[in-house]
């Protein structure tokens, strides 16, 4: 089971990237909307926006697996944070979906 975990912490860092690009323009908003599914995979891989746009995110599981093994979870991190060390110290927290603190 933890190996199971630690590949899907590893695999939702891995496959899914928030992209800013451009400047300028005034504030708007961007809706966002990605699906997760039974094969552990997002329907978009790669969501660009214009740099000062506000984004609103859902995510949908559309699978119908249980949460518990194969439920999802969309994580941004802020530069310069290492996906792989931030995957590790969310495995024990099962409390916080295995997000770490």
């Amino acid at each position: 089971m933890r190996m199971i975990k630690r590949l899907f912490a590893g695999l939702f860092i891995s496959s899914f990237a928030l992209v800013s690009a451009g400047c300028g323009g005034g504030p708007s908003t961007q809706e966002v909307v990605i699906e997760g599914n039974d094969q552990m995979r997002y329907n978009i891989g790669i969501i660009n926006v214009k740099a000062g746009t506000d984004v609103t995110l859902t995510l949908n599981n559309v699978g119908s697996l249980p949460k518990e093994s194969f439920g999802h979870n969309v994580v941004i991190l802020q530069p310069g944070t290492d996906p792989v060390e931030f995957a590790n110290a969310g495995m024990e927290n099962v409390a916080n979906d295995y997000i770490a603190p």
